[in-house]
């Protein structure tokens, strides 16, 4: 079990990604959050099992309508948490 930090940039808001995050992430029994930020960029939060947060994002790059174009990642600290959440 992980818990990593990202911050993505690219074509990521207005494109569905938060909502494709959540889906995919409650399928596959990742938890945490993800948001919009203001400079246009999307942060998340994903912990689970380290195969299955990658298979999260592989899935979600497939889509059509987002582009990530740059990826930020760091490992942080379990949390004790049941679910994922879209932070408004």
């Amino acid at each position: 079990m992980k818990r990593f930090y990202y911050r993505f940039s690219g074509a990521v808001q207005h494109v569905g990604f938060r909502w494709k995050l959540k889906r995919l992430a409650q399928r596959y029994e990742v938890t945490g959050f993800v948001r919009n930020l203001p400079d246009g960029s999307v942060e998340a939060q994903l912990q689970g099992a380290e195969d299955r947060i990658e298979l999260v994002l592989y899935l979600l790059q497939e889509d059509p309508y987002i582009e990530i174009e740059h990826t930020e990642k760091k490992e942080l600290p379990l949390q004790q948490e049941q679910e994922f959440l879209i932070v408004f």
